[in-house]
């Protein structure tokens, strides 16, 4: 697959972003490691190269031709690795298309699917390399498109939630950690909210998401500082405050023990490009997470 260039940013007026994965890659391994929640709908085309997504609290591997979708607001891990090939796909919630109301991960088999899938993608690469009349109707139209490929092979889509009682509170807890992790730090806040103990609650996270849900909370806040570092400018102190620190120091030793290095040298490696050591990701993972168990009743829709 050929590289493109400017491909992070449509025009405004449209609102939609494409990038290949290596772009993607190049930006930051980090970025995909931490499970996060956006207000856009996500498509990735992998056309080569694996790894293992993390939906809700279900993680699965995937491979090449798989079309992977996650609809907006759903807290959502896609690791990347340079080596993959494919698009990264971006549609803001407030764009007037249909899309899928639920999580899918497609395989195509077809040699004829996998061409269609491409050039729906191809289609909206070309029109963002050069934008003329009616370029936003058609970038509208192959997402719509896209929508509908995989509404038509729900009967093939290998996504599925957790269905038990611990797997319902692994996804609550995720929901509201994107939701809460700028005020509340504490694995017991999130604990009381769900109604249950800290070591319960670590206890799930542990055995579902493979780590305790202090190194979740930890993920969660180390992703957006280093979003906000690697493509804002504001001050470093606004953005501890942002985050619920209670000052600026306090805030470079918790970033600093989770990325070996101080959130300045961060910016400014980030910043130019450079991706050395631990810059792409935290710590190392503790335990592998569970694999979802297929759900009788999962079901599909459209918004």
């Amino acid at each position: 697959m050929k590289e493109f260039e400017n491909s992070d940013v449509l025009p405004e007026s449209a609102g939609i972003s494409i990038s290949t994965l290596p772009t993607l890659a190049a930006k930051g391994l980090w970025r995909g490691q931490t499970a996060c929640a956006v207000t856009a709908h996500r498509f990735y085309w992998v056309t080569r190269g694996q790894s293992r997504a993390s939906i809700l609290a279900a993680t699965r591997g995937y491979a090449a031709q798989m079309l992977i979708y996650v609809p907006a607001g759903v807290v959502a891990a896609l690791p990347v690795a340079p080596q993959m090939q494919g698009y990264a796909l971006t549609v803001p919630d407030n764009l007037p298309v249909p899309v899928p109301a639920f999580p899918a991960m497609i395989r195509a088999m077809r040699v004829a699917d996998q061409a269609q899938i491409t050039a729906f993608f191809d289609q909206i690469v070309q029109e963002v390399r050069l934008p003329q009349s009616g370029s936003d109707h058609v970038i509208e139209s192959q997402v719509t498109l896209l929508s509908v490929w995989i509404e038509r092979r729900q009967s093939r889509n290998e996504f599925y939630g957790m269905d038990d009682r611990a797997g319902r509170l692994a996804e609550a807890f995720l929901q509201r950690l994107e939701q809460e992790f700028r005020r509340d730090h504490k694995v017991a806040a999130y604990a009381a909210a769900l109604e249950i103990t800290p070591t319960h609650l670590s206890r799930i996270c542990r055995d579902i998401l493979g780590r305790p849900a202090s190194e979740l909370i930890a993920d969660r806040l180390m992703l957006e500082a280093r979003r906000q570092l690697a493509d804002g400018s504001a001050a470093i102190g606004r953005l501890a405050t942002a985050l619920g620190f209670a000052n600026v120091a306090h805030f470079s030793r918790f970033f600093s023990l989770h990325a070996d290095q101080s959130p300045r040298a961060f910016r400014k490696a980030a910043q130019s490009g450079i991706q050395p050591g631990l810059l792409a990701g935290t710590r190392s993972r503790t335990a592998p997470a569970r694999q979802a168990v297929p759900r009788k009743d999962a079901g599909s829709g459209r918004r």
